[in-house]
Formats: structure tokens, sequence, C-alpha cells
């Protein structure tokens, strides 16, 4: 008597798991597979992003990547795990899935503000680490507020990007970027955009497919939108980080650690 169908899955009315959280929905068994394919597999999309931030960030005029670089992961594994206990119904894998949502909300809204903070090019190492370390607190601190309340989630994306055009009304113009890297990234980023509007009713989306085309989308379009203040023979094509990627990430670690031993203090 506490449940009833609304759209292609079975809401749940006053349902609670062992951790105490609510639990809105429900699915049969062959939908909780397709689920976790839709949901869950395609944040594996992020894993070239990832991979170019590593390799970037063992250049030293880009070290301040790797910030971004572990935060990507971080969302990574947190959105994954999140679909994942949500699509087969389990009540704990080391987090809730509560407690998954919470951190993927983290993570993803640092990847929007550390977007912001990289497109501003910031000539001084210091800037970037100091409005890097400003937006993590800030999210923390508005997550551990209200993360299912939209506001906290979009203000401090908002601050990040009011940064990035502070600057360019200062400097009373636009960094030079890739324009080719540029373009597909925003293009990308509008179909992501569209994709997850059309997905935020999730009785009303069935399998969660609208969602899991965010997550493809987006995807790309940060893996373009992250080169685009790289000059045109430094640009690194999707196929190439989908094929050496694990060479990348290894070369990446090994010249950061070697760099860190040779390094002399005065």
């Amino acid at each position: 008597k506490n449940a009833k169908v609304e759209g292609w899955a079975i809401k749940l009315k006053g349902a609670r798991n062992k951790m105490g959280n609510p639990r809105f929905i429900t699915y049969m068994d062959n939908q909780a597979i397709w689920m976790t394919l839709v949901t869950a597999t395609t944040n594996l999309f992020t894993v070239p992003s990832i991979v170019m931030l590593f390799k970037r960030a063992s250049d030293k005029k880009h070290q301040t990547l790797m910030f971004p670089s572990f935060i990507g992961i971080l969302t990574l594994i947190s959105s994954f795990m999140y679909h994942l206990t949500e699509s087969i119904q389990v009540d704990e894998l080391f987090l809730d899935s509560g407690n998954w949502h919470k951190v993927d909300n983290v993570g993803a809204i640092l990847c929007f503000q550390n977007l912001a903070i990289f497109l501003m090019d910031n000539k001084e190492r210091m800037a970037d680490e100091i409005l890097q370390y400003s937006a993590l607190m800030v999210t923390l601190l508005a997550q551990e507020k209200a993360p299912w309340e939209l506001e906290y989630t979009l203000i401090p994306i908002l601050l990040a990007w009011i940064c990035y055009f502070a600057k360019v009304i200062y400097n009373r113009k636009f960094p030079t970027y890739n324009k080719r890297m540029l373009r597909r990234g925003l293009v990308m980023m509008g179909i992501a955009v569209f994709c997850f509007t059309q997905g935020l009713d999730e009785f009303a989306d069935f399998l969660r497919i609208w969602h899991g085309l965010w997550h493809a989308f987006v995807a790309f379009s940060s893996f373009y939108l992250w080169q685009a203040l790289s000059e045109p023979h430094d640009e690194i094509e999707l196929g190439d980080a989908i094929v050496n990627g694990y060479r990348y990430v290894f070369e990446a670690f090994v010249l950061i650690f070697r760099g860190h031993k040779t390094d002399k203090v005065m």
C-alpha cells in the first residue's frame, strides 16, 4: 500500500534502508542490470580526461592540474559507486548510496569550479592554488549545509565563474584559447546540459538513459575544455588517451617523483 507505479519504476513511500536513509525507488532485476550499465559504467568515459590531465600535470608549466586530476578520480569513483548502489539496491558498499551521492556532489562541483580556475589562465601558480583550496572550502561547507538543495550546488559553481568573468573584465579580454579544442568542448557541453535537463525527472527518464548520456557528453566536453589552453602541437587526441593512457599516467608519476628527488633545498 506504500508503493505505487510512477512512470517506469515503483515509487516507495516512507521506506528506508538499514542505514536510515530514504529509499524512494525500486526496480525489477532486469531494470537494475540495465540501470547499472547506463548510469554507473558511463562514468568510465571520464578516464581519458583524467589520463590527459595527469600527462599535462607532469609538465612543470601545468603542475596545478594535479589537483583537478585527483578530483576527477574522486568524482569517477563516487559517481560510479552512487549509481551502482542505487541501481542494485544494496544498503551499503563501504558507504551507503546517500553518502556516495554526497561525495559525488562535492566532486562534480569541484570539477566545474576548477575548470573555471584553469580557463582564467593565471600565470602565477599561487593564484591557482589559492582559488583551488578556496573552492574546496566553499564546496565542503555548502554540501554539509544542504546537499539536496539545488542552490547549495549552484552557488559554489557560480562563485567560481564569477571570479573567471571578473578577471576577464579586469583584463578587458579573454585569455588566448585553442579555438578547436574550445569549440569542441562547448558543443559537447551544450549537448550534455540538454541531456541533464531531460533526465531531471528520474521517474520519466526510462532506465536513466538521459542521465547516462549526461555522463558521456560531459566527459567528452571535459576532455576538450581542459585542453583549451594547449598549443596545437601539445594537443592530445581522444583515441591516443584511450590507447596510451596507462603509459601516460605511469610516465607522469615517474617524472613528478624523480623531479622531487633531485630538487635541492637551498
